[in-house]
């Protein structure tokens, strides 16, 4: 048995215990003392140890004392909401991956991502960790090829349900802002028409973008949305390149008198996270296509504006 701290031991010291009556009764007090004295040394030293230690093996943390908080950023906005928008209603679900465990965190108001049950992330220790996060929630990060869009999303959340994000080995550090900066996995594309020669009125027209893929259903088309964005006709689609097939579909007039108007491109290769911005002129001869390069998603290059000619199907 290791003997006691000075201290602890002085404190008991056989001259300030009472007396015995004889030798025998001495020496038995002294070593009771003795060991009373290294107990209650141990003991303090236990406390201390345990009174300092936030960190209690090198940078090793208690269990289960700091639970892990995120906050999403969407293209370089922080908002409390991953949406194609990057703007949040909250209680959005995000899966969160640390390690091989993936856990499922929602939207606060305030903008942090919440465990959605009573098991969050905690920290171990001090080292940085490495995180990947998805949206919408799913027990497994959907590949590329499993994406789907909505055929139709002029309707109901058709638009939103078709948006994903994710954040991609996000190194996140112990007591800093666990900012994870998420990345939309679909092509937003924007079309703006003008009327041109020989056409009144482009106000009742309808879009499509045709030869799609990735589109519920199995189908080839996706009809926009015409209220997300002012006076555009606005979709999510999945990256593809279209290379001398029909793109845009514009249609004008009744279904008596109607005029189909199709742009197609020579080469567009829409890749996710970027956004697109057409603007047609729509000529009772055909279409003048221009793309806008001023784009308010992430910045595209789209390369110099293309003016393109089509006779409409009648």
């Amino acid at each position: 048995m290791p003997p006691a701290p000075k201290q602890a031991y002085d404190l008991l010291r056989p001259e300030h215990a009472i007396c015995s009556k004889n030798k025998k009764d001495m020496t038995t007090n002294d070593n009771k003392q003795k060991l009373s004295a290294w107990l209650l040394a141990a003991s303090l030293a236990t406390a201390l140890c345990g009174c300092s230690g936030e960190i209690t093996d090198g940078n090793t943390l208690p269990a289960g004392k700091y639970p892990m908080t995120f906050t999403p950023q969407v293209d370089g906005l922080t908002a409390t909401r991953a949406t194609s928008d990057n703007s949040w209603t909250g209680n959005e679900e995000v899966a969160i991956q640390v390690g091989d465990a993936i856990k499922k965190y929602t939207a606060a108001p305030g903008g942090n991502l919440m465990v959605a049950s009573d098991d969050p992330f905690y920290w171990q220790n001090t080292n940085d960790i490495t995180v990947n996060a998805w949206y919408p929630y799913s027990a497994k990060k959907p590949a590329a090829a499993e994406l789907k869009v909505k055929a139709d999303q002029s309707q109901g959340d058709g638009y939103q349900a078709s948006d994903y994000l994710e954040a991609t080995a996000a190194t996140v550090t112990f007591n800093a802002p666990a900012v994870l900066a998420f990345k939309h996995r679909t092509a937003k594309v924007i079309v703006t028409l003008q009327k041109g020669e020989g056409v009144a009125d482009v106000s009742g027209a309808t879009v499509k973008f045709l030869n799609q893929t990735g589109v519920d259903g199995d189908g080839t088309e996706v009809i926009p949305n015409t209220t997300v964005t002012s006076g555009a006709y606005t979709a999510l689609l999945i990256p593809i390149r279209i290379q001398s097939q029909q793109f845009i579909q514009v249609t004008i007039g009744t279904s008596d008198d109607a005029r189909d108007y199709y742009y197609t491109p020579t080469d567009i290769n829409l890749e996710a996270g970027k956004q697109y911005s057409y603007t047609i002129t729509v000529k009772k001869e055909g279409l003048t296509v221009a793309a806008d390069t001023s784009v308010s998603w992430i910045e595209s290059d789209l390369g110099s504006p293309e003016a393109t000619e089509e006779t409409p199907t009648i």
